[in-house]
């Protein structure tokens, strides 16, 4: 059952920040040929023209490593408690990041 979900503008633009944060350098279609979301849709999020339905919101909780609990209050508050990541979650957001940013990454936990 999908369940369509209502955004006031500062909802609209926390997702849509995030959103671009999530995608990093890729473009749209790139980064939309490796999930389970039509290019289409991203963009529209993006571009603030529609809010995702509740299934599409639980999709983008986890390329952040959050639950729909944690991107909900993100949404509204601007802020979320810092969760304890497992590795998986650690590296399915590594994924996201951009070339450069997962090279650091990498030392950083190399160094450690």
């Amino acid at each position: 059952m999908m369940i369509e979900v209502f955004m006031n503008r500062e909802e609209a633009t926390r997702l849509s920040d995030l959103l671009k944060e999530i995608r990093g350098d890729q473009t749209v279609r790139s980064f939309c040929s490796n999930i389970e979301i039509h290019r289409a849709a991203w963009q529209t999020w993006e571009k603030m023209d529609s809010a995702p339905m509740r299934e599409n919101l639980e999709l983008i909780a986890g390329l952040k490593g959050w639950n729909l609990d944690e991107l909900t209050s993100y949404l509204r508050t601007g802020d979320i408690k810092k969760p304890a990541y497992t590795a998986e979650q650690l590296l399915s957001h590594g994924r996201n990041l951009p070339l450069e940013e997962r090279v650091k990454l990498a030392r950083q936990l190399l160094a450690d």
